[in-house]
This record gives structure tokens, C-alpha cells and sequence, in this order.
């Protein structure tokens, strides 16, 4: 599963951590290993489980309760973990959190007749692990110098991408195939144990106080406040978190799905899914790479709505297709049979440019948070983008599995499909509201609210190609609101926060 990576929002302390390269680093090692292989254990947790619930129950609506139990932490528990991280010793949050996480897993064998119990089961996991990511990002620049944090971060942040390559594609399939679910579930076990174990050698640190008046709750409820003040003063954050929504979201429906796309379209195996995932975990890695050239190019925004128009018709082709098929077969898709190997590369290649335009629209959208957000305010954005994103996919899970049960999986696709050109077609129309505010200096407000009525800003791209990103050059920069409530604006710099 998609998840936020915290590691880039971290800063390293005067007088820390001697200056040694991360490689010799034993702490920065161990912290290193131990991120790596929970994270990839976690997400063939993840794996483990879809096939678990689609083998014994082949409902959609089952694999919506499964995703839910994994959604819900996020959104209950995303922003207060943070807070009560900077109250504890993080050395032993992270021990915790993989020794727990290894009990829970152990549970998961118990409870396979028992969807409720199971299910909640699914639920405290994923409360455990809405503990590791912060503490760990908080961590780093404890055991790593200022001048090497660049380096620690870079490490982390490839192998958090590259876990949920090896969890959901390397891994998952082969383990599940050849050893079935529950030995799979046993190693995994013994995965988060080896993870408690090497991070014992890591300093031990006292944790501090929340900084305010009124308490811990008061603390959450004012970082909040803060943080919804700045989405409402930035246009371009607001749309950015929104991108970022749109495809913790899209990931999360996909992961209901593709199991009984696989099983009940194509009449394959529910592990089998990795035909989908996996040129769908290339097409991110590729995304990646080119975007380092793109983004020199075209215009951040343009790029983020480029990606989204791609994904939305390529789920609406890996909708049709299969029927086409059908169709032309006289009958269903058999395995062996001509029409499924067709029906399978044109999936394939159609997975692989949806999973660049996942990473066109998710790294661009992060990057620009990223410039966008104060310094002192990166890490309660991005708790709140993470509990934005799962709190908007509980609605779609909700229905997503119960309409493929009821209509079936590919009608579903096509509707979310068909969603997804309806984001791009929005997100343009916002980009030409930033660039026509800029442009004539309205204040962004006044320019968002001309954009969501009938009609159609003064200023501003006028043609398609303007707006998703044939046009060079950077991104007209709206600034955030400054100390006299003033919207401040240039063009073509770099996004800096306005103090």
C-alpha cells in the first residue's frame, strides 16, 4: 500500500551526531535496515491478506472491510500519533512498534473464521504501524550529522518506494504461491521481530513537551487550526492536497479491485494480482526517473494534470477491454486461450503507463507541498494530507465493493475512471485560475471562487495544451498569505514559503 514517507521532513540537530559518512554509520545502519524490512514486510502483509480474503470469500465488499480496517487508523489516530511521538522515547516507540506488530501478525492465523474479529484485528495493526514512520523520521537527524542528512534521507525515501515494490511484486506473489498465506504470515512475523532486536543499539532520547498551554488535546486541536489556515490561504497547497487525495484514493480502491478483476474477470488466481501491480510498480519506478527531466521542462501543476488525464483513460481502457474481448471470443476469458494473452498485454501496458501517471501526479504533488509549506509547518501538513486521504477513501471503499459485487468489477472501473478525467477536469481549470491570478494580480481567493461557477476567468491559457502541460517553463508561483494578511505573488521562482 501507498503510504506518506515522513523522512524529508526532518532537520538535523547542532551538535549531534558525529560527521561520518551514512555507510559507517552502525546507528544510521540499523535504522536503515530495520525501515527496509518493515516496510517491506508491511506491505506484503497487506498482500498476504488481500489473497487471504479473496480466497475465502470472493466478495469485494469483504476486501472494502479489509482496505477500510487498514484506512481507518489514519484517519482517527494520522495527527494525535505525531503529537505523542514528540512526548516519547523514540527509541523504544520504534522497538515497540515492531514487536507488537509481530504479535498482531500471529493473530491473523487465529481469527480466519471470525470476519469481525479478524477484521479488528486488521484495525489495532494498523494503529501500531501509524507509529513507526514518524518516529523513525524523527530519529534520523538524532543519530545522523546535518552535513550527512541529505544522503540519510535520500536512502530512506528509495528504499520506502522500492518496499512497496518488493512487498506487493518480488515478494508477495512468489512467498504466497509457494508457501501459501499463513507460512507467509509466520515469516513476516519473524521479519518484525529481527527489526525490534537490531534497533536496541539505537540512543535512547527523553522525549520532549508539546509546547503549549492547555494539554495534549488542546496541542492536536491547535496544529489542526494552524494547518487548515494555511490550505485556506494557499491555493496551490489546497489543490495539491487534493491531488494527493485523489491518489491515496485511487490506490486504495485498485487494491480492492484488482483481486476480483484477476479472479472473476480473467478467471486467473487472486495471486495472479501482480499482473497487474507489477507494470503498474514499474510504470511508478519509471514515472520517477523521467520526472527528474520532466520537471525542468513543464510546469509542476501541468505534469500533475497530465498524469491524472492518463490514469483516468487508462482505467477506462482496463475496463473495456476485457468485454471487447469477450465479445470477440464468444464466451469467457480461458487461461491459455489467445484472447487472454491479448487481454493480458494490452492490461500490461496499460498498467504501466497508469502507474507513471500515479507518479506524475503523486511526486509532483508532494514536491510542491514540500516548497510550499513553511519549514515549521511540513510535518502537521502532511499528517493532515495523510488524514485527508484516507478519511476521503472510506466513502468510495464503502460503495466500490459492494457495486462490484452487485454490477461487477469492471462497471466500477469505468466509473472510476470516468471520476478521474472529472479531477483532471477540474485541476485544469483551477491551474488557469492560479495562472490568471497571478497574472493580474486578483487575489487567489477571488479567482478560486471564479473558477468553481459558470464561468470562465479573464486571464489565463486559454487552450487544453496551456494547461496540461505543453507549455514550458515553471509554475506561477501564489504565495500564501504573509503577517498582514496581504496574498503576496511572483512568477517564475522557486516556491519558498513567505515568512
Amino acid at each position: 500500500m501507498p503510504n506518506v514517507s515522513f523522512s524529508h521532513l526532518t532537520g538535523a540537530e547542532p551538535g549531534g551526531p558525529a560527521d561520518v559518512p551514512v555507510y559507517r554509520n552502525p546507528n544510521f545502519l540499523a535504522l536503515w535496515t530495520a525501515q527496509a524490512v518493515s516496510q517491506t514486510v508491511q506491505n506484503l502483509t497487506f498482500f498476504t491478506l488481500m489473497v487471504f480474503v479473496e480466497e475465502r470469500t470472493r466478495s469485494s465488499a469483504h476486501m472494502s472491510a479489509l482496505v477500510l480496517s487498514t484506512v481507518l487508523p489514519a484517519v482517527l489516530f494520522g495527527v494525535a500519533s505525531g503529537v505523542l511521538i514528540d512526548r516519547w522515547n523514540k527509541k523504544w516507540v520504534l522497538i515497540a512498534t515492531n514487536a507488537l506488530r509481530a504479535v498482531a501478525v500471529l493473530g491473523y492465523l487465529f481469527l480466519e473464521q471470525q470476519p469481525i474479529l479478524f477484521y479488528a484485528l486488521n484495525f489495532t495493526f494498523m494503529t501500531i504501524s501509524q507509529f513507526f514512520l514518524p518516529a523513525e523520521a524523527a530519529m534520523i537527524p538524532r543519530i545522523v550529522s546535518r552535513n550527512r542528512l541529505i544522503s540519510a534521507n535520500g536512502l530512506f525515501n528509495i528504499t520506502f518506494n522500492l518496499s512497496q515494490v518488493l512487498g506487493f511484486i518480488a515478494l508477495g506473489p512468489p512467498l504466497t504461491k509457494a508457501f501459501g498465506a499463513q507460512a507467509t504470515l509466520i515469516g513476516v512475523a519473524v521479519a518484525y521481530v529481527f527489526c525490534s532486536l537490531i534497533l536496541i543499539r539505537l540512543p535512547s532520547d527523553r522525549g520532549e513537551s508539546l509546547g503549549r498551554d492547555g494539554g495534549f488535546l488542546r496541542g492536536v486541536a491547535e496544529e489542526i487550526v494552524a494547518g487548515w489556515r494555511l490550505l485556506r490561504g494557499d491555493l496551490t497547497i489546497s489543490l495539491a492536497m487534493v491531488h494527493l487525495t485523489v491518489v491515496t484514493t485511487l490506490t486504495l480502491i485498485l487494491a480492492t479491485l484488482a483481486p476480483g478483476f484477476i479472479s472473476r474477470e480473467l478467471n486467473l488466481g487472486a495471486d495472479d494480482t501482480y499482473l497487474v501491480f507489477g507494470p503498474a510498480g514499474l510504470g511508478i519506478l519509471a514515472g520517477t526517473a523521467l520526472l527528474t527531466r520532466i520537471s525542468r521542462r513543464f510546469r509542476l501543476l501541468s505534469i500533475v494534470n497530465f498524469g491524472l488525464l492518463v490514469f483516468g483513460v487508462g482505467m477506462l481502457l482496463i475496463a473495456a477491454v476485457p468485454a471487447i474481448e469477450r465479445a470477440f471470443s464468444g464466451g469467457t476469458l480461458q487461461p491459455g486461450s489467445d484472447a487472454l494473452t491479448v487481454t493480458l498485454i494490452v492490461v500490461g501496458i496499460t498498467a504501466l503507463a497508469m502507474g507513471i501517471g500515479l507518479a506524475f501526479v503523486n511526486v509532483t504533488a508532494q514536491t510542491i507541498l514540500q516548497e510550499r509549506a513553511p519549514v515549521d509547518m511540513r510535518g502537521r501538513v502532511f499528517a493532515i494530507q495523510l488524514m485527508f486521504g484516507s478519511l476521503a477513501s472510506i466513502v468510495p471503499l464503502v460503495f466500490a465493493g459492494q457495486l462490484a459485487d452487485q454490477f461487477g468489477v469492471l462497471m466500477v472501473l469505468g466509473l472510476v475512471g470516468i471520476g478521474v478525467l472529472g479531477v483532471a477536469w477540474f485541476s485544469i481549470r483551477q491551474t488557469r485560475s492560479i495562472r490568471a491570478a497571478v497574472r493580474s494580480s486578483v487575489p487567489v481567493s477571488t479567482a478560486a471562487h471564479s473558477a468553481g461557477g459558470a464561468g470562465t476567468p479573464a486571464a489565463g491559457p486559454s487552450s487544453m495544451e496551456e494547461a496540461t502541460g505543453l507549455a514550458r517553463t515553471t509554475d506561477l508561483e501564489v504565495k500564501t498569505p504573509s503577517s498582514n494578511g496581504a496574498v503576496e505573488m511572483t512568477a517564475d521562482e522557486p516556491g519558498r514559503p513567505v515568512n
